[in-house]
């Protein structure tokens, strides 16, 4: 991993290559937006399929407004509030950006990280930047330097530190009067609604989504997560699928561990209740869990675990993050 500062940043991706940048949500694999070549190394990278559009990020108003044909009062309102921050507005896009950043949509998702230092980068490029996390296609992503060695080892970064919130944004289309939620994040949806005095719709799973991470595999380790959910029936779903006698969740787990090389992950008040077990403690509360869920999925393939159990007691919740929490973890058990 090859460490650089803002000048050779700005100068690479003048040059069209590529540098992972900090944000506060995960690191970004970062590219000049407007070059199609630039931007076509991104996909090369992850592994990503072009059917997956991408966000541009900017650094000011007057950048975003070349981007786009129009702005909605809804979209102004929740950029006033929550930019620079973790949310993603979709635009009707203008004809300055490539098809191949938008995956051949007329709209285009954009935001404004709140990281000074990629600030600062996208305003010395002059030029916004098509940055998604900075991982091969379908893995957690990067929250620190450690795990993003595993990732993307041969690419120029910015240190930043562990990332502030450790989830991706939240992507909001708020063209038309029902705003809806494309895809859950690090913005909290109550504030969203806060902010409008209104209900919001949650989109699921579109089959022209344009929301990225939306109809691909997304957040999976190398190995089964296994979601303890709902804890009364866990223990008889284990036995089905196994042909075992086990019914309860002691019995389950404890059939799981005779079998192969296991971990929980589990909010940190319910650690106790696995001694003798292998146990990364996710932090208590949902800010916590999504802060180190991505980091911890990794940690747990650093042990070489072959099932991540995850008591999802405490950890399900309809508050604050609970449900991007859960999403995340959903997607990462598919």
């Amino acid at each position: 991993m090859r460490i650089v500062q803002k000048e050779e940043a700005v100068m690479l991706l003048k040059q069209g290559d590529l540098v992972v940048l900090p944000t506060e949500t995960v690191y970004g694999l970062a590219a000049d937006g407007l070059n199609t070549d630039a931007v076509k190394k991104i996909f090369t990278a992850k592994g990503r399929p072009f059917g997956n559009p991408l966000i541009l990020h900017v650094s000011s108003l007057e950048m975003l407004e070349r981007l786009v044909k129009d702005i909605s009062i809804q979209s102004k309102i929740l950029m006033q509030l929550f930019w620079p921050g973790p949310l993603t507005l979709v635009f009707n896009r203008s004809e300055l950006v490539p098809d191949i950043v938008t995956a051949g949509l007329d709209t285009v998702c954009v935001r404004m990280p709140k990281q000074d230092s990629t600030l600062a980068i996208i305003e010395a490029l002059g030029k916004p930047l098509a940055a998604p996390s900075a991982n091969k296609s379908g893995r957690p992503s990067p929250t620190n330097l450690a795990d993003l060695e595993k990732e993307m080892p041969e690419i120029a970064v910015i240190d930043g530190g562990q990332t502030e919130l450790g989830i991706e944004s939240t992507v909001v289309d708020a063209r038309e009067k029902d705003v809806k939620i494309l895809r859950l994040g690090s913005l909290e949806v109550e504030k969203i609604e806060a902010a409008l005095d209104e209900k919001v719709i949650l989109i699921e799973k579109d089959s022209r989504a344009k929301s990225p991470g939306q109809n691909f595999k997304h957040y999976s380790p190398n190995a089964e997560v296994i979601l303890i959910w709902p804890w009364e029936t866990f223990g008889e779903k284990v036995s089905n699928e196994n042909g075992s006698r086990y019914t309860t969740v002691e019995e389950a787990i404890a059939d799981l561990y005779d079998r192969f090389k296991c971990g929980i992950i589990c909010d940190s008040s319910r650690e106790t209740l696995y001694l003798g077990y292998d146990v990364l403690p996710l932090g208590i509360g949902s800010i916590e869990h999504a802060k180190n869920l991505f980091a911890t999925l990794h940690k747990a393939e650093d042990l070489a675990w072959e099932k991540i159990i995850v008591d999802m007691s405490k950890i399900y919740s309809k508050e604050a993050l609970g449900p991007t929490v859960v999403e995340r973890l959903k997607r990462s058990a598919e």
